[in-house]
């Protein structure tokens, strides 16, 4: 979150001793379902307590509370609340500890729930907490979960009152079954076309590029976003602010298989994260990364694997004394200085997977194809030299600002897409050829330049004009002109026994181990299905059969 975002919010704790839960509760009798009357074992009347802990509760706007030097159990059972923090339950959960066990409860209550239900009843009986240990670990839950938007943040807790053990709580949906399921259809379609675009056969590092450059270059930092906490705002409204941004690369990295934590401070008022590469804890602030006001086309690389010495330092400008990560995982882990002055420090446009390969732009003058060994970033061939490229001032004809400071890439299909001053330029991965896709009218030109660009989601291209790279630009909108070919070999794939013959094709539509293909069946009327097996799998590995 940029400074200034988040007001201040209340935690509240409300108990009483009832006979009846359908007693009036204040505005719990209104949020919560009647659960009929809870007791323990022994035929004791619950106590219902409603929690609220959405000051720390990331898609409500709050920051990451810091529990690690904090007593955690009010009734004076800290000790064992640690030890089972780090060691594991009794039992059948031998091995599983007790916020994995706690976290697994309440998925398992979820799953069981149906579409109708407005509220989750969720089982504690046996895992022996307070309401205050209840409190801190479903925040840890929704904080580690960006999937749960739809839920109401606070919950009623209901305990023995002779233990002072939660037997069990209740969680509550914020929207109607009709709106949340929309709102997860949406969801859950949005993540899978960026999903889609992603490589099983990626190295982490490959997969934590892709990430950050598909936020910086598809979501925009807006305060006033109606949907600003959560990932759903992120996927599909596309304008966040930096705790939706840091649920969304979490939602990421798990599915992709990468290993991230969120990272917050209250001095700074802010959230980023914290992830994985090689067994090694790095930094990452992609909101940071993603410039205001947003700039079509640029993705910075600024805030992207630093160590947590850097993010403290004057140019990383994170200085706190208040970092923690979800999880309570200690950030000083990002210890490992590696890429603290790495060579992308100075790009600011993304870089593009196209034809089965990586292309960026090197921070000077020239294009290059990239690969990674799974801990650099290696340029490889030169694709473009672009040195005599300038970018003239509109009131200076004899100055002009660096390619550096001016190009912006994307793609489509097979194509990099790069920016002129006065044009939008596609260079075929395949065919190697270069061809114009659009030209700006020179009535444009008198004005401006292009200082940004991108390639919509629906094949659009949008540029912006204005005087200067910083400077506040005209947004223009043109339909792609450009005509997929499809190209030989021919290709058999062998899927669940069957045979389905295929063209290579540039469209970029259905991609798996590097290729793109148009997927034809034998039996058109076959098509519909196969193409909605291949599209709910793409990460999955097919065979291929020359």
């Amino acid at each position: 979150m940029r400074k200034g975002i988040m007001g201040i919010k209340k935690i509240f704790l409300l108990g009483t001793l009832v006979t009846s839960l359908g007693l009036s509760m204040g505005s719990a009798k209104e949020v919560f379902a009647d659960e009929g009357d809870v007791t323990d074992n022994s035929n004791n009347m619950a106590i219902q307590t409603y929690i609220d802990d959405e000051e720390n509760i990331l898609q409500s706007g709050g920051l990451i509370r810091d529990d690690s030097k904090k007593d955690t159990n009010q009734s004076g059972n800290s000790l064992r609340f640690k030890a089972l923090q780090k060691s594991a339950l009794s039992g059948s959960k031998s091995n599983v500890p007790l916020q994995v066990a706690f976290n697994a409860r309440v998925d398992e209550a979820i799953a069981k729930s149906t579409s109708n239900d407005q509220n989750v009843s969720i089982d504690l009986t046996d895992l022996q907490l307070n309401s205050s240990q209840c409190r801190t670990m479903l925040t840890d839950y929704f904080n580690s979960n960006p999937d749960t938007f739809c839920f109401n943040t606070g919950s009623t807790a209901y305990s023995n009152p002779s233990t002072g053990y939660v037997v069990r709580i209740v969680i509550t949906y914020k929207f109607t079954p009709e709106v949340r399921s929309q709102m997860m259809t949406e969801y859950n379609s949005a993540v899978k076309k960026v999903l889609r675009g992603a490589r099983k056969s990626w190295t982490d590092l490959e997969k934590i590029i892709y990430i950050n450059d598909y936020l910086t270059t598809n979501c925009t930092y807006d305060k006033d976003a109606p949907n600003l906490f959560n990932a759903y705002g992120v996927f599909v409204d596309r304008h966040a602010v930096c705790q939706g941004y840091a649920l969304a690369i979490n939602k990421l990295a798990k599915s992709l298989g990468v290993q991230s934590y969120i990272v917050s401070s209250k001095e700074l008022n802010h959230a980023w994260n914290m992830v994985v590469l090689n067994g090694k804890y790095y930094m990452v602030d992609s909101t940071w990364n993603d410039p205001v006001p947003d700039r079509l086309g640029r993705s910075r690389h600024f805030y992207l694997l630093k160590s947590k010495e850097w993010f403290l330092t004057d140019e990383g400008k994170h200085y706190c004394t208040d970092m923690v990560a979800t999880g309570n995982i200690n950030t000083d882990l990002a210890n490992d200085s590696y890429y603290d002055s790495y060579f992308w420090k100075s790009i600011d446009t993304c870089f593009v997977y196209a034809g089965g390969a990586w292309y960026g732009f090197d921070g000077i003058n020239k294009i290059y194809k990239y690969s990674s060994n799974g801990t650099d970033w290696v340029a490889g061939d030169e694709v473009l030299n672009l040195s005599s490229l300038k970018w003239m001032c509109v009131d200076s004809p004899n100055s002009y600002y660096s390619v550096g400071d001016s190009i912006k890439l994307s793609h489509v299909g097979d194509l990099v897409v790069y920016t002129n001053p006065d044009k939008v330029v596609g260079y075929n991965a395949i065919t190697k050829e270069t061809q114009t896709l659009l030209s700006v009218p020179e009535e444009l030109m008198e004005n401006g330049r292009i200082y940004s660009m991108e390639i919509t989601l629906d094949g659009k291209i949008r540029y912006g004009m204005s005087a200067t790279p910083n400077g506040t630009p005209t947004i223009y909108e043109e339909s792609l002109s450009y005509t997929y070919d499809m190209v030989e070999p021919t290709v058999t794939i062998t899927m669940d026994g069957a045979k389905w013959n295929a063209l290579c094709s540039l469209s970029g539509e259905m991609t798996f181990v590097g290729k793109n293909f148009c997927f034809k069946a034998e039996d058109e009327s076959d098509l519909e299905s196969v193409n909605y097996l291949i599209s709910e799998n793409a990460m999955s590995e097919y065979e291929l059969d020359d």
